[in-house]
């Protein structure tokens, strides 16, 4: 397990490189602040991650230690992928799960109070086709 660990890194380390050293001159964006094999993030990225009201107070050092923390997850998240990570129904379905969370937080960030957001809700639960089965959920001692 050992060696195919160290082979699939070493491939994508390779891959990275490779992708890297064909890239055209003046290909990569001018802002690029860290690259890791062929991804790049780039200042404007960097500062995306960010609410607007904190870009301006950040120091120059905690920007940086933020490209640091990209670069680790990104290697990381690269070797990932090249051992098939992603492709776990387990990864799949967190990322769903991720997605629908955000999702729902960007809608829910557009209504300035409970109580909008509560009717804005219930209207939209109406307009859409809803089923639940309780019966299916069962516990652990397979009792409902």
């Amino acid at each position: 397990m050992r060696k195919l660990t160290a082979f699939a890194l070493s491939a994508a380390v390779f891959a990275g490189a490779f992708a890297a050293a064909c890239r055209l001159p003046g290909s990569e964006p001018e802002d690029t602040v860290a690259r890791v094999g062929g991804s790049v993030l780039t200042l404007r990225e960097l500062e995306m991650k960010l609410p607007p009201e904190l870009r301006k107070l950040q120091s120059r050092e905690q920007k940086f230690g933020s490209v640091r923390r990209w670069i680790d997850e990104e290697a990381l998240a690269q070797e990932a992928r090249a051992l098939g990570l992603h492709r776990t129904p387990e990864f799949r379905l967190t990322v769903a799960d991720f997605e629908r969370s955000m999702l729902a937080s960007a809608v829910r960030s557009r209504y300035p109070d409970t109580a909008r957001f509560r009717a804005h809700l219930d209207s939209l639960k109406l307009s859409v086709p809803i089923a639940i089965h309780p019966e299916r959920v069962v516990s652990e001692k397979g009792q409902p």
